[in-house]
């Protein structure tokens, strides 16, 4: 798949850090390198005849991608991490601690560069679907993702 792969990825998922009430959520960021971006556009036309519009993503994640020395761990393991999010990514589509994707490399989230400014300065897609076939054979190996 090595042939396909045009992009590089900031993978930014949500974590919650500290004890309630003080918890706040941060956003840990995972550069991906050697995957494929490819924008979709859907026309679909409504009972009136017009014609609606619909935009998403699919990213396919080759097994081999560079992941900047992160780990890539399925959602239910990284809910688990507690406050060790640093050395591993997922991709989440929960309602409630959503992965964000942009295309190239986003800046590193902090208390003053928030997610917020993130979707200011970038189209910032959110997962919405995740196919795992990290155990298929060869070059088949990988995650696809589906985001709006």
């Amino acid at each position: 798949m090595g042939d396909l792969t045009n992009a590089t990825i900031s993978v930014y998922n949500s974590y919650s850090h500290g004890l309630p009430p003080w918890n706040i959520t941060r956003h840990e960021r995972a550069i991906i390198r050697g995957v494929v971006w490819q924008e979709q556009v859907e026309r679909n036309p409504d009972s009136s005849g017009k014609t609606t519009i619909s935009q998403s993503v699919l990213i396919i994640i080759p097994k081999g991608a560079d992941q900047g020395g992160k780990t890539y761990i399925d959602p239910v393991e990284y809910a688990k991490l507690s406050n060790d999010a640093e050395n591993y990514w997922t991709l989440s589509y929960s309602v409630s601690e959503p992965t964000y994707i942009v295309l190239g490399e986003g800046r590193e989230l902090n208390d003053l560069y928030t997610i917020q400014s993130l979707m200011r300065d970038h189209r910032v897609v959110e997962v919405k679907g995740v196919s795992d076939h990290l155990d298929f054979p060869g070059d088949l190996a990988g995650l696809e993702v589906r985001a709006i």
